[in-house]
């Protein structure tokens, strides 16, 4: 489909991943969609000793965790749903501005096969909770929080414009201005209750010069990183986070030869 010179091209990835891409104004406007549903099989949860120990004592069983072992990981599958989209848009040589969105919403699936079925024989033949105390913490808490498996910001934006100057006195000179928004994300349970990194929104600035010294190119950047020196969480892992980096100045150079 033509759009002022541009053009419509469908992208289909492997598996469940479709992709859409629209030019338009001889390539000064660009847009890009994606959307993927992703299974990352085999991903392992530990099985403690304690809980093979008690498998054994109730059914005589061998299979869950090999013999020497203190831990093995049972497995599930990694589900990954989401969507993205991008704008890069050029009106002029000295302007860009590029802008995203994108969701991603993660989740386990086929939970413990190896694992489950012991806990599940466990209840239907009504064994006392103490016989199998340790096997219902780890199948009950891994299957209540199913969505819960990793830190992840499910909601995020980000945009980034820069312009140029390219004539006059101040030719050479960029201007830069970019802000990065995140959704809040779990970090872990504390005291029983699940504990979440809130929010954030954090602007970021630039202002370089581009020119020439003995006839090679060079670029001089002064970065202004959180402007509004914004506090927030940086997520790791479950259980493992940082503070962020408070409102930083920094001066890069780069020389070409």
């Amino acid at each position: 489909i033509d759009l002022n010179g541009g053009a419509i091209a469908p992208i289909k990835g492997e598996g469940t991943e479709y992709g859409i891409r629209v030019e338009a104004a001889e390539g000064k406007v660009a847009f890009n969609a994606i959307a993927y549903t992703i299974d990352q099989n085999n991903s392992p949860i530990n099985v403690t000793q304690n809980v093979r120990d008690e498998i054994n004592a109730m059914f005589g069983a061998n299979t869950v965790v090999p013999a020497g072992a203190n831990t093995v990981g049972d497995t599930s599958t990694l589900r990954s749903e989401g969507y993205e989209f991008e704008l890069t848009v050029n009106p002029f040589p000295q302007w860009t501005f590029t802008a995203n969105y994108s969701y991603n919403d993660k989740a386990q699936t086929a939970i413990m096969p190896a694992t489950v079925p012991y806990w599940e024989r466990a209840r239907s033949e009504n064994r006392p909770l103490l016989d199998y105390q340790n096997l219902n913490n780890l199948v009950a808490g891994t299957l209540g929080n199913a969505d819960l498996v990793t830190p992840e910001f499910r909601t995020t934006w980000n945009f980034f414009t820069r312009y140029r100057i390219r004539d006059g006195a101040l030719a050479g000179v960029s201007l830069g201005l970019g802000a990065n928004y995140r959704d809040r994300a779990y970090l872990g349970a504390v005291n029983g209750a699940s504990f979440y990194a809130d929010s954030s929104l954090v602007w970021n600035s630039v202002i370089g010069y581009s020119g020439k010294w003995r006839g090679y190119d060079y670029t001089l950047n002064l970065n202004l990183n959180n402007v509004t020196d914004e506090q927030y969480y940086t997520a790791y892992a479950l259980n493992f986070a940082g503070w962020s980096n408070p409102r930083e100045l920094r001066l890069s150079a780069t020389l070409k030869f």
